[in-house]
């Protein structure tokens, strides 16, 4: 019997829903949302992790040297290049570009005049070219950012150049400038483009202002040291007497080969308004020395700070120096800072680092005082505080490292927000494809249960329809049949005389009951009978031959040769149809005359039956309303799919007439 009729639905449908909005038509791969839901939100828990670990962005406050600034343009489209001298030519192994930062209106803080694109050059002595390091475009959406810009590299080189091809506009007045606040070039922990000569295609210098082309490489950077490890640290404050210069001696332990010395000022209060300057407790002059002997009578200079304006002074103040060699490093105030009002002048710092082959040596060492203050001071902090290795915020971590961990959280924090869209988004399509998938469980569930409803009623339509065939098949062809039987038992005794032909008529007689037997055994389905049927023309030549033995009749086939196309069903149907109609002749018309014409075209098949009988007996609405056509014949035309009409013959009896469409199925015998 094959699949129910709610499955065949089913099938069907599923095909079409999957090819929804699919220009084949195929069905496409179903994206698999959770694995890439999982997926995303791993990788967004990696990004806290790793947040988690790296340094904060916490900005400068106060008054303090900004960086550079070139000539200022109307339009993007200017090149503008500043060149750091390194020396001699030596390897370098990393740049790091760190913007001038601004705060906006809505108190954000961002880049201002960033190069929007620009390439990073580096070469040798007069080569002019050099090699390019690096290049950005507004495709690598450098911009907006706070955070530095870390180049990786491997080359050598005396000088390092910044080509910028595309500048962005300033923040004030937006005109387009190249501006920087500070260019590190490291070779291993040691940036060696501090305090070099500066070169630039253009540079607004303000002697006593905060821009100036030698704030490029000065070391200051917009930021203060927040790592995230560590405790916090306690910086240490002296007030001084002022009858003894202060001086602060470190022990290394061991002697050391010094190259560079960082001195990290103390952190201001974040109240605001700050209640002191950004120089809080750093001296106007202090001296830097070195030594073997502890007495340091074998003393070197190292540094002779001078402090001439707040632009000197920095959160981390970097002092190199040729390589000495030292076990003791010793810090003497010659001219400490002095409060604005009344009062003792103060002397703070939060951490000494001394730095041989790139390495803190003075972390955990001892620190000696001599001088400054009274015992017992208010103001006094522990000495230790001094390289404990912490700051204000926690862990002093190596300048190249605190930096490339603010570049790698700008690069996390950009991405975190469109993996997030990404994640949202993905929520949104499953909650929309749950949606659809629940639309659709609730469709599918209505259309089954209307396919079983439609199943039951075709099946109890098929049952209708198939009892009705049997009737039909029973009446047209064993009623036939038996009504002959009689009519040739009839001729039997009314030619009992004549012994030829009753041997013909009980032949006839023998050969139909025979055909009724077979018909009776294969009653369920007579289309399968065999035997029973050998095509339409034949059939209705021997239903003649039989049932108008004693009766004149004609009958006129055309087109003949196109019967063979129609179905084996309705060619059974009609010779069926006929034959029922020659049983009513022989039973009710009196009929001596049947004329049967049966005409076949590609797209119609007409039969007649007519007789010269005293015709039907006139309907309800009499012979003017049309005769009736007899109910045996309306059931056989409704299971052809035919229309039939009963009219007045031309000689008083009665013309059937049965029309059925061949358009839909009609094709040339041949093709069979």
């Amino acid at each position: 019997m094959g699949l129910p009729f709610r499955w065949l639905l089913v099938t069907a449908l599923l095909p079409a829903w999957w090819g929804c909005g699919s220009s084949t038509g195929m069905p496409p791969a179903v994206p698999r949302f959770d694995q890439d839901v999982a997926d995303l939100e791993q990788r967004l828990e990696d990004i806290d992790s790793q947040l988690g670990t790296l340094a904060h962005f916490t900005m400068q406050t106060g008054a303090g040297a900004i960086g550079y600034r070139s000539l200022a343009h109307n339009t993007a489209a200017h090149e503008e290049w500043v060149q750091i001298d390194l020396g001699k030519p030596g390897p370098i192994d990393e740049i790091v570009i760190v913007p001038t930062i601004y705060r906006r209106f809505d108190s954000q803080l961002q880049a201002d005049a960033f190069p929007e694109s620009f390439r990073v050059v580096a070469g040798t002595g007069e080569e002019a070219d050099g090699t390019v390091i690096a290049s950005f475009t507004a495709d690598d959406r450098l911009l907006p950012r706070i955070g530095p810009v870390v180049i990786p590299c491997q080359v050598q080189a005396s000088w390092v150049r910044v080509e910028a091809t595309t500048l962005s506009a300033r923040a004030w007045d937006g005109k387009y400038a190249l501006q920087l606040s500070e260019i590190l070039v490291f070779r291993g922990a040691d940036n060696i483009a501090f305090n070099r000569p500066v070169t630039a295609s253009s540079s607004v210098n303000q002697e006593q202002a905060a821009r100036h082309s030698r704030f490029l490489v000065d070391g200051f950077v917009p930021y203060l040291m927040d790592a995230t490890a560590g405790d916090q640290g306690v910086d240490f404050i002296l007030e001084l007497s002022g009858k003894e210069p202060l001086s602060i001696t470190i022990d290394l332990g061991d002697a050391q080969r010094l190259s560079r010395i960082h001195l990290h000022a103390i952190g201001i209060s974040d109240n605001v308004p700050q209640a002191q300057q950004s120089d809080f407790g750093i001296p106007k002059r202090m001296l830097l020395e070195a030594a073997i002997k502890a007495d340091f009578s074998d003393a070197t200079a190292l540094v002779d700070y001078r402090r001439e304006s707040i632009l000197d002074a920095g959160p981390i103040m970097v002092h190199a120096f040729p390589e000495t060699e030292a076990r003791f490093v010793r810090l003497t105030v010659t001219e400490p800072w002095t409060p604005m009002g009344e009062g003792n002048p103060l002397f703070g710092i939060a951490e000494v680092e001394c730095f041989a082959a790139g390495r803190n040596v003075a972390l955990g060492c001892p620190v000696a005082m001599r001088g400054g203050g009274r015992d017992e001071t208010p103001r006094q902090r522990r000495l230790a505080a001094i390289t404990d290795g912490r700051n204000f915020y926690g862990t002093i971590l190596p300048i190249r490292q605190w930096l490339e961990e603010l570049s790698q959280r700008h690069d996390l924090e950009v991405a975190r927000p469109v993996l997030q869209a990404a994640i949202q988004a993905r929520y949104q399509r499953q909650a929309t494809l749950a949606r659809w998938l629940g639309g659709l469980a609730v469709l599918l569930g209505g259309l089954i249960a209307l396919s079983i409803v439609a199943e039951r009623i075709l099946r109890q339509r098929a049952i209708a329809r198939t009892r009705e065939q049997i009737a039909a098949d029973l009446h047209d062809e064993l009623g036939a049949n038996l009504h002959a039987i009689a009519l040739y038992g009839d001729l039997a005794k009314a030619n009992h005389d004549n012994l030829q032909r009753l041997r013909l008529l009980l032949d006839q007689m023998r050969a139909l009951t025979e055909r009724s037997g077979v018909a009776a055994r294969s009653c369920v389905n007579l289309l399968e009978s065999r035997g029973l049927y050998e095509g339409l023309a034949a059939d209705m030549h021997r239903t003649a031959t039989r049932f108008l033995a004693d009766i004149d009749y004609s009958l006129d086939l055309e087109n003949e040769d196109l019967l063979p196309s129609l179905p084996q069903r309705q060619q059974v149907g009609i010779a069926l149809f006929y034959k029922e109609c020659l049983a009513n002749i022989i039973r009710h018309s009196g009929a001596t005359r049947v004329v049967t014409r049966l005409v076949a075209t590609p797209r119609v098949l007409h039969l007649t039956v007519t007789d010269n009988g005293h015709g039907l007996v006139a309907g309800p609405r009499g012979r003017l309303g049309g005769h009736p056509v007899p109910s045996s014949l309306r059931r056989r035309a409704r299971l052809l799919g035919a229309r039939v009409a009963a009219r007045e013959g031309p000689e008083s009896g009665t013309c059937i007439s049965l029309t059925l469409s061949t358009s839909s199925w009609w094709k040339p015998a041949s093709w069979i």
